[in-house]
């Protein structure tokens, strides 16, 4: 009965001492989940602020290309117009009457 009741106990301690160690495994392997997890999140971010300052170049690249393409056909409208501006209608030939009615529709036929 006594050897009995040591092989219980026994196995009670080994029982309580295999869940634990299963419960230590269990929370090492989510603490190394979560890591994993965080610096995934992190590579996420870096890559995003990454992208975003290319994006933020491109478009600072693509805004100047429009200011100065905005600027030459300006400069073009102004020449014409000083060109043009003492002629009558009739002396002016179908081109630049076709590029002073476009610098008018963008309103810089004008000094």
């Amino acid at each position: 009965m006594k050897l009995a009741l040591l092989v219980l106990v026994a196995c009670g301690a080994w029982a309580q001492d295999n869940k634990a160690q299963q419960e230590a495994s269990s929370a090492a392997k989510a603490r190394a989940d979560a890591e994993i997890m965080r610096q995934a999140d992190e590579k996420s971010e870096r890559i995003r602020r990454q992208r975003a300052k290319e994006q933020a170049v491109i478009d600072a690249e693509e805004a100047a290309l429009a200011d100065a393409e905005q600027e030459r056909v300006r400069k073009t409208c102004s020449v014409l117009f000083t060109r043009t501006a003492n002629r009558k209608v009739s002396d002016l030939t179908v081109l630049e009457t076709k590029k002073v009615q476009a610098c008018t529709m963008l309103g810089y036929y004008e000094r």
